[in-house]
């Protein structure tokens, strides 16, 4: 019985560890959002005229970690570089405008945005 019952509380544990923490996962900043799961990272926000850049490590497969990066539903250009600028001036978008950029990458790595600021969202 003591066996079944340490089973049962290390299977809890390593469910609560590896489940989506919204605390940790989501921060909010008016109504513009930052959310990220196990392989993507959704940046929710206003266009400011200026352009988003990611830091982009390796993922261990001696590839980059990030695999797709989409603006509102399309594809930009090329994210195989340590630090990946998401060009957005050339978008079309006008100041003010709302913008949704999905960055897809590798499970054993993840990428870090470092200005969330230029999407109104705070660090």
């Amino acid at each position: 019985m003591k066996q079944v019952t340490l089973l049962f509380f290390l299977c809890l544990m390593y469910f609560f560890s590896c489940g989506n923490k919204p605390t940790e996962n989501k921060k909010k900043a008016k109504n513009n959002s930052i959310s990220a799961s196990h392989e993507s990272i959704e940046l929710k926000g206003i266009y400011k005229g200026k352009n988003l850049y990611v830091q982009n490590p390796f993922s261990g497969k001696n590839t980059h970690c990030i695999t797709e990066i989409k603006i509102n539903g399309n594809y930009p250009d090329e994210t195989a570089s340590d630090l990946t600028e998401i060009f957005l001036e050339n978008r079309g978008l006008k100041i003010g405008d709302s913008i949704s950029i999905l960055i897809k990458h590798h499970g054993n790595c993840k990428p870090k945005v470092l200005n969330p600021e230029a999407i109104g969202l705070q660090h």
